[in-house]
């Protein structure tokens, strides 16, 4: 918008126009800007000396052109202004395409099978935002595949391992790692970013938790996942079917009751050693009465049932 100071600039231009430079000492000491002039009558302006009509008429018409054009101005502005901001809007907001598979492990198989819908295939298409983070998506898909789907697992959420694998079906970490050596908090736009796949997918690998893992799970202290609970061949193959190399396996995440203890976690243990002595013996009782009580099903559930495909209800 035109301040005022600019708008008697303008007059005083109009007035060497006119031919009438005598007058721009009074416009200006009565300060007659642009508005002033539009809406001034025929005696104001001839008060101040202007005698013409037609100069009266002249000096009105530009100054309302300018206001038009001023006018104008700011509305293309505003406009642009409005434009911008909302496209800002739309490109912070804009949800990109993620495809997200399920493969849940097969103790018979021995590996990770694809688990299908009734309709054919494993892909489907969830919507994320660039800012999300690898907890929200992989939370996002966990809900759709286990809590809006239910009957595919024998068991509570709780009695699984779910992790995320990129395309090649390797771990996803809370660190992303670019090609020239960045390091980022993981975020959606940063996987899409080193993916650079037109299609960006993922993996939701799910393996339910030994006996050993749901009992210490209620404790401060755990084993290895890949425990007695199961048969070494077994562990061999699902540690293969996650390894990609020199990768360790993503559900190390238990820790290892061999492993030296850290002060965090030696800070949650009460009592005596004896009191936490005799807590572990009724623990690895249970425990072994728990172990004894699967295998059991497990050999009764092998002499009766074929292997299944695990199928979406």
């Amino acid at each position: 918008m035109t301040s005022r100071s600019e708008s008697l600039k303008k007059v005083s231009s109009y007035l060497e126009q006119l031919g009438l430079d005598n007058l721009i000492q009074i416009f200006m000491a009565e300060k007659f800007d642009e508005t002033a002039i539009t809406n001034a009558g025929d005696d104001v302006l001839r008060e101040l000396g202007m005698e013409a009509v037609g100069d009266r008429i002249r000096i009105r018409a530009m100054c309302k052109q300018s206001q038009i054009t001023d006018l104008a101005n700011k509305k293309t502005q505003l406009k642009k202004l409005l434009t911008t901001g909302a496209s800002s809007r739309k490109k912070e907001h804009k949800t990109r395409i993620l495809y997200v598979s399920w493969k849940h492990f097969d103790k018979k198989q021995k590996k990770y099978q694809l688990v299908k819908s009734r309709k054919g295939g494993g892909l489907v298409k969830l919507t994320f935002l660039p800012s999300d983070d690898k907890n929200t998506i992989h939370n996002a898909i966990v809900k759709h595949f286990v809590d809006n789907q239910k009957g595919v697992l024998d068991d509570n959420k709780d009695a699984y391992f779910f992790n995320l694998m990129n395309e090649k079906e390797d771990p996803i970490t809370d660190i992303l790692e670019f090609p020239d050596g960045a390091r980022e908090q993981f975020t959606f736009n940063g996987y899409l970013a080193i993916s650079k796949q037109t299609r960006p997918k993922m993996f939701l690998y799910s393996k339910q938790k030994s006996s050993q893992q749901r009992i210490l799970s209620h404790y401060t202290f755990s084993k290895d996942e890949d425990s007695d609970d199961e048969s070494d061949d077994e562990n061999e193959t699902d540690n293969a079917s996650f390894s990609r190399g020199n990768s360790s396996s993503p559900f190390n995440h238990i820790p290892s009751s061999h492993s030296t203890p850290n002060p965090v976690e030696g800070s949650h243990l009460i009592g005596s050693s004896e009191e936490r002595r005799q807590i572990n013996l009724e623990i690895e009782r249970a425990y072994q009465a728990s172990l004894a009580s699967d295998r059991g099903r497990d050999r009764d559930g092998e002499s009766t049932e074929g292997d299944k495909n695990l199928t979406q209800e």
